[in-house]
């Protein structure tokens, strides 16, 4: 079974030099509901900046702490020391302020080990626990992907001199579905060449048995075992494909669109009498196919997924298959959303719920 990490405390203090922020997180689902301008966007792009260590996070918010803790007791901290100036300040200042900056303490740290004794980030993701106990082992915290919902028209016009097909690269969301569609053509060799090892394995070894085969009733029923074990190997192999296509379908019959593939294995759909491309889905279909294909190309490992507001553009019974969508196809992955939805909690996932009033309050 796989050992599951995940995100199990978001503390920020002094958020906007006026609120703290404290949350216990569930290891599967987390829904967070608020009013607008509540911060409920602010706090997941801060968990996505956090844990990406992108640059610009002390640049976009004032904060004095963030520390986020995970089920390995391993953790990020990033300690922000604010240098505020007047609002009438000249080019130096202005100078002397971005280089202190600079010098803000960036740290990954260890439960079992004090602010003080934490290592710098490195570009790997990794911390070395520095407990003599634990022999100095590496950690590695789970990939974070964070998915925009919002989609606009493709402000690169150069971005589509590549694909072959421009009239189908309009919007930025197209542009995301093509490079995972691709991706998910890559998915499929990987899963094709699976399919070759454990059929030449097993084939080597009817081969062996049929060269000497008797009417021993053992060997043929050695024979037929091996067969069926090739069967259910390979069905093994495409069973979570076949989820994936499976969820789509469902969703998308009631508008009469099958997912297909064609003939280089690229994703294309079968609507009434004719073939669509994924381009020429609603916004609310390139938006859940987009969703579904990230998840998928995970293969089932153990990552965390943020959304803010998953529910524009799509049907309200879409919003309530939504999350069971999520975890059926990848169980092992942690969800934080953003959403005003209320059909998204409807099927189970009320318990998940976490109301930012509750999480946030007043310095």
């Amino acid at each position: 079974m796989m050992n599951k990490i995940f995100i199990n405390k978001v503390k920020i203090d002094n958020l906007w030099d006026r609120y703290k922020v404290d949350w216990n997180l569930h290891k599967g689902v987390n829904i967070l509901i608020g009013k607008n301008g509540t911060g409920k966007s602010t706090i997941l792009d801060i968990i996505d900046s956090a844990l990406s260590e992108r640059e610009d996070l002390a640049k976009k918010y004032s904060f004095s702490n963030i520390d986020i803790r995970f089920s390995n007791k391993t953790g990020v901290q990033i300690k922000h020391n604010k240098h505020e100036i007047s609002n009438e300040y000249n080019k130096k200042e202005m100078l002397e302020m971005l280089k202190r900056l600079q010098d803000d303490i960036l740290t990954k740290i260890s439960d079992s080990k004090e602010i003080s004794d934490s290592k710098e980030i490195s570009d790997s993701k990794e911390i070395s626990i520095l407990n003599k106990n634990s022999n100095n082992q590496k950690l590695k915290f789970p990939e974070i992907i964070r998915i925009s919902t919002f989609d606009m028209e493709l402000q690169n016009k150069r971005a589509i001199k590549n694909y072959g097909d421009k009239k189908s690269i309009q919007t930025e969301l197209d542009l995301i579905l093509d490079n995972l569609i691709n991706e998910f053509k890559l998915f499929q060799l990987k899963l094709k060449n699976r399919v070759e090892e454990e059929s030449e394995k097993i084939d080597e070894k009817i081969k062996n048995l049929t060269s000497s085969l008797t009417d021993n009733n053992e060997e043929l029923l050695i024979l037929k075992r091996l067969v069926q074990e090739k069967e259910e190997k390979i069905k093994l192999i495409f069973e979570y494909k076949d989820k994936f296509k499976n969820i789509i379908n469902k969703l998308f019959s009631s508008t009469n669109k099958v997912l297909t593939l064609d003939e280089n294995n690229s994703i294309i759909f079968d609507f009434e009498d004719r073939v669509i491309t994924p381009y020429q889905l609603s916004s609310g279909e390139k938006q859940i196919l987009m969703i579904l294909l990230t998840v998928i190309l995970k293969e089932n490992t153990n990552f965390i997924l943020l959304m803010d507001e998953p529910e524009i553009s799509l049907h309200v019974e879409w919003q309530k298959e939504f999350l069971n969508s999520l975890v059926d196809l990848n169980p092992n992955m942690q969800i934080i959303l953003a959403t005003h939805s209320p059909a998204i909690v409807t099927k189970g996932w009320k318990d998940k719920v976490t109301k930012i009033t509750n999480i946030i309050s007043k310095v």
